[in-house]
């Protein structure tokens, strides 16, 4: 078995690891296959573990939220074929494990990408309303610590988070759950939909140099002004 693990709640961070991590295998020639964890069937993961590939001397099979998928006889199988394949397997998680999920991996290669306390407290801050001076000392902390596009990310992240508990199509942990539920009631769906799209309006422009100021200020700017 090699089953390497990437989990927790600093998605960004988490995700260039791995790409960093596929870029790199690609480049000695090995086969990268990347399979989505929700809907994985056990004939598409056999399909991925058997190909033939003349050209690779190895096989990696990334799978993207693997214990998203509700508990199942298919998800145990799958899980099985995980821990017996051949191919070496990575499982990109969007939460930190749970202690079932870190037993049933007790010999896979874990690596965990927490959120900083300050990060945390930023996102958990973001409202209908973000003038009050708590929020804007919050958000220049938070950007003396970390660079503006990865905050624009995690704002983004967090936002979709709670358009899914909205559509109660949210699946990680229950205290994750609770937790942005109680969040979530601060704002309607509309709210919500507003400002996911006005932040990736922001990053688009950031990407493509569409902005009059540098990424912070703009960014504060969007925070700062109302729906």
């Amino acid at each position: 078995m090699t089953v390497t693990v990437f989990h927790g709640e600093d998605v960004i961070t988490s995700d260039q690891a791995l790409t960093d991590l596929i870029v790199a295998a690609k480049k000695n020639g090995t086969t990268v296959t990347r399979l989505e964890g929700k809907s994985l069937t056990v004939p598409e993961f056999l399909a991925a573990t058997g190909q033939d590939d003349f050209f690779a001397s190895k096989k990696i099979i990334v799978i993207n939220r693997f214990f998203a998928r509700p508990k199942s006889k298919i998800r145990d199988q799958l899980l099985q074929l995980i821990l017996d394949s051949e191919a070496e397997v990575i499982l990109w998680e969007n939460k930190k494990l749970t202690p079932a999920n870190e037993k049933v991996l007790l010999g896979a290669a874990k690596k965990h990408f927490p959120l900083s306390e300050k990060i945390w407290a930023f996102l958990n801050s973001f409202a209908v309303d973000n003038q009050s001076a708590t929020f804007v000392t919050l958000y220049e902390q938070t950007l003396a610590q970390n660079d503006a596009l990865y905050i624009l990310a995690m704002l983004i992240w967090q936002v979709q988070q709670l358009l899914d508990i909205k559509e109660n199509t949210f699946a990680g942990a229950p205290f994750t759950k609770k937790r942005l539920q109680t969040q979530s009631e601060k704002f309607t769906f509309a709210q919500l939909a507003n400002w996911h799209q006005r932040l990736l309006d922001l990053d688009y422009r950031a990407k493509s140099g569409g902005l009059r100021l540098d990424l912070g200020q703009e960014l504060l700017l969007v925070l700062l002004s109302s729906i």
